[in-house]
């Protein structure tokens, strides 16, 4: 398995699909709520690969196309 740490958006353009992506963005990123769609849209996810996406509570991704389960951490 290969790690990249590399900026999300501009990775997502640039990479051939992969099973896994675990995405960190800093949680004030402006593009938050539109990060697990670029990603679903582009190359980068291969079928049936999995998105993590780190957020904070104040972002809910549970009405996204493929969402499966959410958790919480923390306070």
């Amino acid at each position: 398995m290969d790690v990249v740490c590399a900026d999300a958006l501009a990775f997502i353009e640039l990479a051939t699909p992969v099973e896994l992506v675990f995405a960190d963005p800093p949680y004030r990123l402006p593009q938050m709520y539109a990060l697990p769609q670029k990603i679903m849209e582009s190359r980068l996810l291969s079928h049936g690969g999995l998105l993590i996406l780190e957020h904070d509570r104040a972002h809910d991704f549970g009405t996204y196309t493929g969402f499966q389960e959410s958790r919480r951490y923390g306070e």
